[in-house]
């Protein structure tokens, strides 16, 4: 079996737990198509974005552009875990997501030890919440853009609420004060 499936459909599962409530899940989705599948093979169709997973944020105005996300698997099942992260992948989930306007992101896996297996404290700090087993890679042009964005925002210090319907400011009033 293919491990990178399931990985995908849990990477959709975790972008749409964590934006629920403020993005529609049909937003973030699993790239069909993806992942080379033998009946994509077979009926030589090739899926538009290409990737993996596709995080469609600018739409939900989150983020000024969308993520597109390629998900790679490490399949061993030992403590010592290390994965050769292949210049290809990065290169080519940076080329796929940049045609289609995209921000890039390479997802790793590393699969076998749980998080906070005790095994863990043989080679990293021990605070309980350590052991992640998701990585990203996102390209440095990208992460400056992200950044950038992001400092953008903490620094707008005036909004025009002239431009804002009321509709919209009472709306906004109403779901914090819940």
């Amino acid at each position: 079996m293919n491990l990178g499936y399931p990985f995908e459909v849990s990477e959709v599962e975790f972008w749409r737990k964590n934006f629920s409530g403020s993005v529609d899940p049909s937003l973030i989705y699993r790239v069909e198509g993806s992942g080379r599948s033998k009946l994509s093979t077979l009926t030589g169709c090739q899926s538009l974005l290409e990737g993996d997973v596709s995080l469609e944020l600018s739409k939900a105005l989150i983020l000024p552009k969308d993520i597109l996300m390629e998900c790679k698997h490490h399949k061993s099942r030992t403590v010592e875990k290390s994965v050769s992260v292949k210049k290809l992948w990065v290169d080519q989930a940076l080329h796929e997501a940049e045609k289609n306007n995209r921000w890039s992101i390479v997802a790793i896996k590393f699969k076998g030890v749980r998080p906070n297996d005790k095994s863990l404290r043989s080679y990293c700090w021990y605070d309980g919440s350590f052991g992640n087993n998701v990585h990203y890679i996102v390209p440095q042009r990208h992460f400056i853009e992200l950044v950038g964005y992001i400092a953008d925002i903490k620094n707008e210090t005036h909004i025009d609420l002239s431009q804002v319907k009321t509709e919209d400011l009472l709306s906004e009033l109403r779901k914090r004060l819940k």
